[in-house]
């Protein structure tokens, strides 16, 4: 049975990997949410007028 010494050694040891993905994550929805923005203006700009 683990300790609780070796699961927080095991915690710190997969903490820099974590940290990455998240940093990966936050900067992918940044992006997708921005991309979506800048769709929804050029349909706006771009839209045949009634």
């Amino acid at each position: 049975m683990s300790t609780i010494h070796e699961l927080a050694r095991q915690a710190w040891e997969v903490l820099p990997a974590l940290t990455t993905a998240l940093r990966f994550g936050t900067a992918a929805l940044a992006f997708g949410v921005s991309a979506s923005a800048a769709v929804k203006r050029l349909r706006r700009r771009t839209a045949p007028p009634r």
